[in-house]
Order: C-alpha cells, then sequence, then structure tokens
C-alpha cells in the first residue's frame, strides 16, 4: 500500500512503528569500530540481566566490614558474659541520570524525500535513521565510558545531589598508601586528599563510610621501581603478584556460604593499562623470556598475568586522576611536574565487586519523538539512561599497581627493559 500524508508524517510513523523501547541488547551495546576497547564492555561482560539491572529509588546493600568477635578460650568453671552485636553496615547511594538525543526538522524530511516513490522513500528514512541512532549510540556509550576515569570530585560524585556517578579511583587507588609492614611495598589506601579532588575537597567517606575508621574499606596497593626481572627492588613482576595475592580470597573454612572465595582469575577480572604501560609491560615479559602460563612474544597477542588480562584503555592516556602534578596534586600518570611518582598504573578490577548498574525502568530508553517548545520544526529523540558505578567490597574488587614515590619510572623504562 501506498504511503500517504506529508513526508514528515510518514517519517514519524516509521520511527514509533520501528522504534523499540530499549535502545540496544544488553549484550550488544558496545560499537567496537569507534574506540579500541570499552571499560564498559568488561563491566557488563558475563553478567546476567538480574546483576546489571536494579530497581528502587536509590541503590542499597550491606557490607561486613569488621570482625566483632566473642570467642575464647575457657575451662568448664569459665563464667560468660554476652552481648548483642550490630556487625552489618549498610550504604546507600543515589541513581545517576545521563541522557543524549538526536534532532532533525521537517524540512530535512521534505527536501530529503521530494518525489521518491515509496520504496525509495523508505530505504532514505532507514538509512537517516540508522546515522542518527548510530550516533546517538556512539556518543552516549562514549560519554558513559569516560565516568570510570573520571576526576575525584565530593561534590559531584559523593553528595547525593552532584551529578556524576562514581569513577573507579574511589575505590581503586593510591592514595593515602600504608605498608603492610616497615619497608614493604604492598599494603592498602584508604581516602582521597584533597589535592587529588576536583574541588580541593577532602573525601572523609566513600560511599558514605570512613574508610578510616573502617580499615576494611581500604582497596590494595603494590609499589614498583623498575620493569624487567630486577635483582633488588621492587619490579613490576613483584608488585603484580603481591597485588594479586592480596587479591586472593579462601572460603571460610567452616560455612564457607558465609564467607565465599574470590578471586581475579576465572573471566570477571581484568587489568586496566595506558598505551605506554601496556607496550612497557609486554616489553618486560619479552625481556624476562617470560614462560609461566604462556609465552608472550609478538607473535601471541594478550598480555595478561595470572590468566587475568590487560587491556588498554584509551582513557587512561589522558586521565587526570592520579598524584603526579606539584604537591601530589591530579595530573596524568605521565606527568614528572612532581618529581616523584611518574609512570604507569594498572588498575587490577575484578567486577563481581567493582560494578555497573542501571535501573530496569530506564536501561537506555528512547522516548518518542516530541516538538519541543517554541521549535515548531523541530523534532526530537532522547535516550535516558539512569545508573551508577558502585563497590561491594574494596578489599576484593581491584587494587592498583603504581610506582613508588621517588621512583622516576618514566626514565627507567627504556633502559631497564632492552638490556
Amino acid at each position: 500500500m501506498a504511503a500517504t500524508g506529508s513526508s514528515i508524517t510518514v517519517f514519524l510513523d516509521f520511527l514509533n512503528t520501528t522504534g523499540i523501547s530499549i535502545f540496544s541488547g544488553v549484550n550488544d551495546i558496545v560499537n567496537d569500530a569507534m574506540r579500541q576497547t570499552y571499560m564498559l564492555k568488561y563491566f557488563m561482560a558475563g553478567k546476567t540481566a538480574q546483576e546489571l539491572l536494579q530497581g528502587g529509588s536509590t541503590i542499597n546493600d550491606d557490607i561486613y566490614l569488621t570482625a566483632d568477635s566473642s570467642a575464647v578460650d575457657y575451662n568448664v568453671n569459665t563464667e560468660f558474659d554476652y552481648r548483642i552485636r550490630d556487625v552489618l553496615q549498610q550504604w546507600s547511594i543515589p541513581w545517576r541520570f545521563t541522557s543524549d538525543h538526536y534532532a532533525f526538522t521537517e524540512h530535512q524530511i521534505e527536501l530529503n524525500t521530494g518525489n521518491l516513490a515509496t520504496g525509495a522513500r523508505h530505504h532514505m528514512y532507514k538509512s537517516y535513521k540508522r546515522s542518527m541512532e548510530q550516533n546517538l549510540a556512539t556518543g552516549l556509550i562514549n560519554f558513559l565510558d569516560d565516568h570510570f576515569y573520571a576526576q575525584p570530585s565530593t561534590a559531584d560524585m559523593e553528595a547525593a545531589t552532584g551529578l556524576q556517578p562514581y569513577s573507579i579511583i574511589p575505590f581503586i587507588h593510591e592514595n593515602s598508601f600504608v605498608a603492610l609492614a616497615t619497608g614493604a611495598t604492598v599494603g592498602y589506601a584508604g581516602t582521597i586528599p584533597a589535592a587529588l579532588d576536583l574541588n580541593g575537597t577532602v573525601w572523609t567517606t566513600i560511599m558514605g563510610i570512613n574508610p578510616a575508621v573502617e580499615t576494611g574499606w581500604q582497596n590494595p596497593v603494590a609499589l614498583y621501581s623498575t620493569y624487567g626481572n630486577a635483582a633488588a627492588g621492587a619490579d613490576i613482576f613483584d608488585a603484580f603478584e603481591g597485588l594479586y595475592t592480596l587479591l586472593h580470597f579462601d572460603a571460610l573454612p567452616w560455612r564457607p556460604e558465609m564467607g565465599k572465595a574470590s578471586m581475579l582469575a576465572g573471566g570477571n577480572a581484568f587489568i586496566a593499562a595506558s598505551l605506554k604501560g601496556k607496550t612497557n609491560y609486554v616489553k618486560s615479559l619479552i625481556s624476562s623470556k617470560d614462560s609461566f602460563l604462556q609465552h608472550n612474544d609478538p607473535s601471541i597477542p594478550g598480555p595478561q598475568y595470572m590468566g587475568v588480562p590487560m587491556v588498554y584503555i584509551r582513557r587512561k592516556d589522558t586521565a587526570v586522576v592520579y598524584p603526579t602534578a606539584a604537591a601530589a596534586g591530579a595530573s596524568t600518570e605521565e606527568d614528572q611536574a612532581g618529581a616523584d611518582n611518574a609512570g604507569p598504573r594498572y588498575e587490577f578490577i575484578n567486577t563481581n565487586f567493582t560494578k555497573k548498574v542501571f535501573h530496569s525502568r530506564r536501561y537506555m530508553y528512547v522516548k518518542p519523538p516530541f516538538f519541543p517548545d517554541h521549535q515548531p520544526f523541530n523534532l526530537i529523540v532522547i535516550a535516558d539512561t539512569w545508573h551508577n558505578n558502585f563497590s561491594r567490597s574494596r578489599l576484593r574488587g581491584g587494587g592498583v599497581v603504581a610506582p613508588g614515590p621517588a621512583t622516576a619510572i618514566a626514565q627507567v623504562v627504556t633502559e631497564a627493559v632492552q638490556t
């Protein structure tokens, strides 16, 4: 049947009858042609709809951070004291709201269809609709992906009145490092200092929990001073092994369902690296004649550590989230203005605990076209999504390998690797 009515009316009918309320399937959202890799892809991989999509007015959960034990050794005549213990820590964070849109005018549709036959007209509609949706999808996903390495801001991320979702940096960072023992190059990091915050504000809490009080609300850190396989000092393999070990948890020997095992290997974790970071690590594997798990050379792609793949994340090349500027201020990982700890960082991320979640009612939801006020010839299509990033456990959700203080990693990489 031939289409009747004006071109714009027919195009609107076409949009409404071919449109869908879910913009893209959960497992088919990434456009790899636009960027080499997407963090969002790794946060969504292997997750069920129940894990990715949640309801409710806020995002809430409980965590058990500090043991409050009443266990004692006793003899048969011991008198016991009994008490009630409240050990659960509850956290709650708000949803964040993000939208993108495409727009077109009646003039664009009417002037580009002209006297086209019905078949040609619908082909033009389909091509034009696809080009607008492709731009919308790519722009929205790129914007969401950039959030993962946004500079920390208490006003924008921690405050209920903020607009931005959490980046991963509040959950996984090297600041306020405390070594496990004197002279150790592994330890934990708690809060974020004012010098790293976008507005110069100290993070006293992260997701409402104070890591200075709750030491279980801290992430592991391992420091390195050189690449290759160094005879002295903490080389990159020492640091990787240290961090990997701190992120491994056995289950409780009794009642294991009360304390489950967690590990990085198994497909739910990855190592985020900048281009220089990934390149330096590959060169280290080659120069060290690596043969654990697999031979790593230019003909065998895929650097990894203990089965955890290393992924190039382009946003890390320019992310202003590391304490490398003067006075340990925020800058990129290669900035030597601070003359202290410039060099690549490696975030080990376990997506079972550091998570991305979308609201079940607004996962890439596409609204029908509408005419905005005072613009009678323009039509707008909006894609709306409600979401946030959060940590179920900072001890298990990931850690970072970073250059140690007074370590000019950026200067020693080539020399150390090419020996």
